[in-house]
């Protein structure tokens, strides 16, 4: 998950990242066309610059952060500062028809003492949906993305500095709109790339055997039953190759699997919105060594306009993630969030966070149960600048020998400049 420090203060540092395995089939491709970007003309938003139809949004952020326990340890914690600059440029087309989105943006993280940690993550990004007709769009996305695992992350290696690693990823998608009916269906494909690190008392820890292609091919269909409620299925299949016939233990990791759901999207005035899920999910590794995986898929995604100055926010999901652990076919991996958000003015935001999470794994003892909080507020000072002060809390339980129990702390301090 790439900028996980500087979107959010409040969030900064994230509590876990995953960003190496397939996400939910009904996230990864099934559903409704991503909403359209929106361009904000509120009165804090950033002005753009424009090219006829076409609108640029620069923005540069500096944020200061200091965690409590780098390496994440259970007792022998180090603290340090951290310098993150966040470069962003977005582009989006106002067209009467079709949409094109482009996106680059970098994150780059330099410790004071710890600069074995530094990092210098990117990403670049397109989504160009064209509309054949006023009932049917076809939807192509591409992506290039640097980023590398933290430390205290479920795979992550005990390297010297962390493990950085690449994601190319490409989508089609078709969407057909048949009056109340609505029927989407695409394929993608992901191709991730670990680089090998320096491991300690000398040499390297390979990380070749981590390679892979994650091939996803997906369909939805949703109806409308009344204005605001729509009720869907979604089927995913999915199959995971390795490069390596089998990794350095002698495991055959490539494996197939589907997810099927079922759910509601629901609009009860402006009050509540949102969408709540449920169905089934497996993963079938090819070497018989291994066990499968199988058990209820589940997410949500609501939104409590509880007052008109405080809005509630809840999000969940389940996803089935590789791992590289000697009989381990892989894990389960559970997230929770509720965010409450408070607006003082237009222009100043406290938000406050708690989450959850666990990582249960299949074919090995393994069970971490995570957890986190924030609190942050943000100042929009005008259109061009903005500040950020947070602070979070994260941790981790497991019974697993030879993975740390750990806690930290981060301090946050941004301001962004934006265009």
């Amino acid at each position: 998950m790439l900028l996980r420090t500087s979107r959010n203060v409040a969030g900064a540092v994230a509590l876990v990242a995953l960003p190496i395995a397939a996400t939910p089939a009904h996230a990864q491709m099934v559903g409704d066309a991503p909403p359209e970007p929106a361009i904000d003309t509120g009165p804090y938003a950033p002005i753009g610059l424009r090219s006829g139809p076409i609108y640029f949004f620069p923005s540069l952020e500096v944020l200061g952060i200091y965690n409590d326990n780098v390496y994440a340890q259970q007792n022998n914690k180090r603290g340090d500062e951290l310098l993150v600059v966040s470069p962003q440029l977005h582009v989006l087309t106002d067209w009467s028809r079709h949409q094109l989105e482009l996106l680059a943006e970098g994150e780059f993280g330099f410790y004071n003492d710890f600069t074995t940690e530094n990092y210098q993550d990117y990403r670049f990004k397109g989504r160009f949906r064209l509309d054949v007709t006023r009932a049917t769009n076809i939807l192509f996305e591409a992506s290039r993305s640097r980023d590398h695992q933290q430390r205290g992350d479920p795979e992550t290696v005990a390297g010297l500095e962390p493990t950085k690693f690449d994601v190319t990823r490409g989508k089609v998608q078709l969407n057909q709109s048949l009056g109340r009916l609505q029927l989407s269906g695409g394929a993608s494909i992901q191709r991730l790339e670990f680089k090998d690190v320096a491991a300690v008392g000398g040499g390297f820890i390979n990380n070749h055997d981590r390679n892979r292609n994650v091939f996803v091919a997906d369909g939805k269909a949703a109806y409308e039953f009344s204005p605001g409620y729509s009720v869907y299925t979604e089927f995913a299949y999915n199959w995971r190759n390795f490069d390596d016939r089998v990794d350095d233990l002698g495991v055959n990791r490539d494996s197939h699997g589907f997810e099927f759901t079922g759910g509601v999207d629901f609009e009860l005035t402006d009050l509540l919105v949102g969408s709540v899920y449920g169905g089934y999910m497996e993963q079938h590794p090819d070497d018989p060594s291994l066990v499968k995986i199988k058990g209820p898929a589940f997410g949500a995604d609501l939104t409590w306009s509880a007052t008109p100055l405080t809005t509630v926010t809840l999000s969940g999901s389940r996803t089935i993630q590789d791992s590289q652990y000697l009989n381990a076919s892989g894990f389960f991996a559970d997230r929770g969030r509720l965010t409450v958000k408070y607006d003082f003015r237009d222009n100043i935001t406290l938000r406050v966070y708690g989450e959850i999470g666990q990582d249960a794994y299949r074919g090995i003892t393994r069970n971490d149960f995570r957890y986190g909080a924030g609190i942050s507020m943000q100042w929009q000072m005008n259109h061009y600048l903005a500040a950020d002060v947070g602070y979070t809390f994260q941790g981790r339980n497991t019974n697993y020998t030879g993975i740390q129990d750990f806690n930290r702390n981060l301090i946050a301090v941004g301001l962004t400049a934006k265009y």
